[in-house]
């Protein structure tokens, strides 16, 4: 069956932002025209930005504001099969002896777990084979195999393709961080969300995490900022089941075997898992959504930290735009997938811009004000205080 999304929570920040640019930008820019035509020009400029900036930053509010009032049902098992689990545990110099015993140590019946091993330190591919010595004896009862390549070729991505292609028959892949952990019936909870229907239209199946914290562990920077994990999948991601896009997040996440051969593997690109995601779309695939499953990952202990998981994300985005975006955008996903996934990208295409509007900014209200022309719509300050409160509304909650 086609893919159908509810179009409601694109279209109504859409409204509302045509109907302030209608009242509050074009009779503020109308003015300049008549005094300053020159100036007009860069002022145009200049609004294009900020108004750029609203547009993305109403969308991201009403997915999040909405699911404040989403209800909340019980969930419930909508699969009674056993399928057989291929649980892919990835990791490059960040082995974790106790994240991936997690993977091992669960309740469900059939299933395997295959360490992906793309280490180049001694030491690490040293614990790592201990670890597989020690979990891989006879009465164990699930098996830990640990899977290496001769070549680093293709990222993460290129690490997952060459380990399914090695793993005996699975019906699903479970992807797994280096740094996550699991609870006891973490696979049983996620297969009891697998679709029942083998012919269904679901590729994948995404389930949501939150942060690690220890009291007297955890640095300052970990106990303050990690409640933003959590922020994102219970709030940013709660509604996009039924009115956006759902991306693939590259961990805590069940594949189709079959999806994944369908669509060629996983991209070998640095954001594997939304161009994966892209390549479902576009084949009238979608991926679900399910919050209440949750397994708990490690925050950047410090500010360094932070910056070299951002700097991964931007470049993953920008080879995105480059490589991905438009044969996405003229592909068969739903139109609502595509604008809301456009939207998603946009956070890292703004910063520049928004960067060098400060500048530009500057000049044209200096230009104003030696004009004697009214610097901004009263107005304006209103709605950018407000998008900013509307965030910390979201954080209590």
């Amino acid at each position: 069956s086609p893919v159908v999304k509810n179009p409601l929570l694109i279209i109504c920040p859409m409204v509302i932002w045509g109907i302030l640019v209608f009242i509050v930008l074009w009779p503020w820019i109308h003015q300049i025209d008549k005094r300053d035509p020159s100036l007009s020009a860069w002022a145009h400029v200049s609004a294009f930005i900020w108004w750029l900036v609203l547009l993305w930053g109403l969308q991201h509010l009403f997915f999040q504001v909405g699911a404040l009032f989403k209800k909340r049902r019980s969930p419930s098992r909508t699969n009674s099969k056993t399928p057989l689990i291929a649980v892919l545990y990835a990791t490059r110099d960040d082995f974790d002896a106790a994240c991936c015993f997690s993977c091992l140590d669960q309740d469900y019946k059939r299933f395997s777990v295959f360490i992906c091993d793309d280490s180049d330190k001694p030491e690490i591919r040293e614990q790592i084979d201990n670890f597989e010595r020690e979990h891989s004896k006879k009465g164990t009862k699930s098996k830990c195999e640990v899977l290496r390549r001769g070549t680093k070729r293709g990222f993460k991505a290129g690490n997952l393709n060459d380990a399914i292609n090695k793993i005996p028959a699975a019906d699903w892949i479970l992807l797994i961080d280096a740094d996550q952990v699991l609870t006891r019936s973490y696979i049983s909870d996620l297969v009891g969300r697998l679709p029942q229907n083998a012919d269904t239209n679901v590729a994948f199946v995404q389930a949501a995490h939150s942060a690690i914290v220890k009291p007297g562990e955890s640095s300052y920077f970990q106990q303050y900022l990690s409640p933003e994990v959590s922020l994102y999948y219970v709030r940013d991601l709660s509604l996009r089941n039924a009115c956006g896009f759902v991306p693939l997040l590259g961990h805590g996440a069940m594949i189709s075997k079959s999806a994944w051969s369908a669509v060629g593997g996983f991209p070998e690109v640095v954001s594997e898992d939304f161009a994966f995601a892209i390549r479902i779309a576009n084949e009238g695939l979608r991926g679900e959504y399910v919050e209440d499953i949750v397994s708990k990952e490690s925050f950047p202990h410090d500010f360094g930290g932070f910056t070299t998981r951002l700097k991964k994300f931007a470049a993953g985005t920008a080879e995105l735009w480059r490589h991905q975006v438009i044969r996405f955008l003229i592909g068969k996903a739903h139109p609502v997938e595509k604008w809301d996934f456009l939207m998603m990208l946009l956070w890292y295409a703004l910063m520049p811009l928004v960067t060098v509007n400060g500048f530009l900014g500057a000049y044209v209200c200096h230009r104003l004000w030696v004009a004697d022309l009214p610097y901004l719509h009263p107005m304006l300050p209103y709605l950018y205080s407000w998008m900013i409160i509307g965030i910390f509304i979201l954080h209590v909650s």
